[in-house]
């Protein structure tokens, strides 16, 4: 059975599908694109954020580098360009 202090410990934390197709803005209120996939990085264990955008492309984001998460998630201040990009489409 849940406890009370566990149920309200989970409320700290989001969900991986309330973080699904969010929308990403840089610092300047810019859109990015929105969130595809959530993903662990086998070389090091940190948590990336696989975003995709109209123009075809994807970019990883580190979660270190996120600033808040709300009705959008809301990039920290220079962020560099994404560890990568790639066009998903030729």
């Amino acid at each position: 059975m849940e406890t009370e202090k566990l149920r309200a410990k989970k409320e700290e934390y989001y969900k991986i599908d309330e973080l699904m197709d969010k929308e990403v803005y840089n610092y300047e209120a810019k859109k990015v694109g929105f969130v595809k996939e959530i993903m662990f990085s086998k070389k090091n264990g940190r948590l990336a954020l696989l975003i995709g955008s109209n123009k075809e492309k994807e970019t990883i984001i580190q979660f270190d580098d996120i600033f808040s998460v709300g009705d959008v998630i809301l990039l920290k201040p220079k962020v560099k360009k994404a560890e990568s990009q790639v066009k998903t489409n030729p």
